[in-house]
């Protein structure tokens, strides 16, 4: 596993922050979704299916362009 990604069964990421999760399928099938985890809900919220988050890593840094 890519050493950014952080597992759940390590830890999970602050309440509500939005980070990049890789979601695992019953036949397999992984995918990355965007997605936060809320402690008040009790779960992972975001874009696509949510079932089977294996892992997550804060968003990157948005482009900014060329420096003038």
């Amino acid at each position: 596993m890519n050493k950014n990604w952080i597992p759940v069964s390590e830890r999970l990421p602050e309440n509500d922050e939005v980070v990049l999760v890789t979601c695992k399928t019953l036949k397999g099938i992984l995918s990355v979704n965007r997605a936060y985890y809320s402690k008040e809900i009790g779960g992972w919220h975001g874009s696509g299916s949510m079932s089977g988050v294996i892992a997550w890593m804060p968003m990157p840094e948005p482009y900014k362009g060329e420096e003038s």
